[in-house]
Order: structure tokens, then sequence, then C-alpha cells
């Protein structure tokens, strides 16, 4: 129903757990949103299973690709999704896409080495100037990536001044992070949560509890950094919460003059 619709279209998916067969293309203009029976949304009742396993994360695939303008999806868990390169629930590369209301979790995005994979849960690869995605109200819990445990927020090659102007931020509202890895089987694991080293991030009323680092790098410390996040220039956190994110590195890693955590966010930080 997804693949067929057309622009203006909302596909409503009533409650139950559905195992995807493949990755769903969501059309131009088309909005998935998880209902139950009185049209309220219901992410914790409209399960989309990707189909990986503790076991064989291999068996599973990417749930979702939003590559078209004005693609987005709301009310949905995205579970067990899985990718060797970007985005084991979805990967999104219109900055027109939108997410809101949705659950992400255990999602992967690891090669079969262990290295590499960006974004757990979601990548996000910003490829027009001033605009980016919008996440509002989403959760993301337990996911695994080689950078960006839960997101990893990437500029195209020739639009690399996004990690040094505004043009390229992601927004974030009301989002929380719990229990996400960035880990890496001999490199650097950046961003237990969300990894943003390529353009900005904005995120307002966030909590990021329990996200961590994991590297076999000799020199630990510096393979591991932002047990929470790693975000580039130009970045602003406001009224967040950072609370026992791990790491042997510092919560926040930001390599930006204008971030804004200090009164504006309550942190515990990370020794």
């Amino acid at each position: 129903a997804v693949s067929t619709a057309t622009a203006g279209s909302v596909v409503r998916i009533r409650p139950g757990v559905y195992r995807t067969s493949a990755t769903i293309t969501v059309p131009a203009g088309v909005a998935v949103r998880g209902e139950d029976e009185n049209g309220a949304l219901a992410p914790d009742r409209v399960i989309l299973d990707g189909g990986a396993t503790a076991d064989d994360r291999t068996a599973g695939h990417r749930v979702f690709l939003l590559s078209n303008a004005g693609s987005g999806l709301c009310g949905l868990t995205i579970r067990n999704g899985f990718a060797a390169d970007q985005g084991g629930g979805v990967y999104i590369t219109n900055p027109t896409a939108g997410l809101s209301d949705c659950v992400f979790t255990n999602c992967c995005a690891l090669a079969a080495d262990g290295n590499g994979g960006r974004g757990g849960a979601v990548s996000v690869k910003v490829n027009v100037p001033n605009r980016a995605p919008l996440f509002t109200r989403c959760r993301f819990v337990a996911c695994k990536a080689g950078e960006g445990g839960a997101v990893a927020l990437m500029a195209d090659a020739a639009l690399s001044a996004f990690a040094s102007d505004r043009s390229g931020a992601c927004a974030f509202v009301d989002c929380e992070f719990e229990g996400n890895e960035a880990v890496q089987a001999g490199g650097s694991a950046n961003g237990g949560a969300l990894a943003a080293t390529q353009c900005g991030v904005f995120a307002e009323s966030c909590c990021f509890k329990g996200n961590w680092t994991t590297s076999t790098e000799a020199s630990p410390s510096g393979a591991r950094r932002g047990a929470a996040v790693e975000a580039a220039k130009y970045s602003v956190f406001a009224n967040c919460v950072f609370d026992g994110n791990g790491s042997g590195h510092r919560a926040l890693l930001n390599r930006s003059e204008e971030r804004r955590v200090g009164k504006e966010c309550r942190s515990r930080w990370s020794p």
C-alpha cells in the first residue's frame, strides 16, 4: 500500500506487528501513520520489524527509505532494522522528510567486521542548503552503529561547508536517546547516541541517558568520542538532559563556538 500511494496520501496502519520483507521506499508527498482504532497515534501498538536478531543481525534489512520530497513517518515503532552502511531503521536522503512520534529500538548499522556503519536507527544525508529533517517526540532505544549509535547526520561532499555554518542544522525536539552505542572494532567510535560531524544540530528539550561508545583501539580515550553526542560547529543544545552517559570521554563533544549547554541544560557528565 505504501509504495503505490500517491502524493498527498496518508497511509494509515492499524495496530499489529508487521514483519517487512524488504526496504520500503515512501513516495513523494506520502505520510505513513500508525493509528489505533480511534485514529489516535499508536507507536506502541503499530510495529514494523526488520527481522534482525541478536544471533544474526544480517538476517534483517533497513525498514524505510525516505528519498522523496515531503515523505514522512508518524506514530510507528521500527525495530530490528539492519544495514551494513547507513541507517538500520531509516535512511533519509531528502531534506524535506520528517519523523514524529516514532520509536526506534534494536536497530543496527554495522559492517560484518564490526567497523563502519552510520546511524543505527536513522542516517540522514543533508544535501540542500537551509533544509534538513525535523525529528519531533521520537525515542531511540538500544540502537548500535560505528558512528552515531542512534542517529548519524552527514552532509553531501559538495556541501561540506555545512560543518561551519547553520545551513545544514538538523532539529530534534522533545526526543529521547537511551542505551544506544557507537562501537568500532579497531577504529574511532563517535557519538553514542548522535553523531553530526559534518553538519550542525539543534536539540531542544531532549534527553540523552545511558548512551556510550566502545572501541578496541590501542588509545581508547582518543578513539571513543562523545559518549552521548559528537557534534560539529554551529550546534545548539537547549534545555536538554545528559545523564549517565559513559565512554572514558565526556558526554558531549561539540566543536562549535556557538554551543549552548550551561544553564540551559542539566548534565551529569561522564568521567
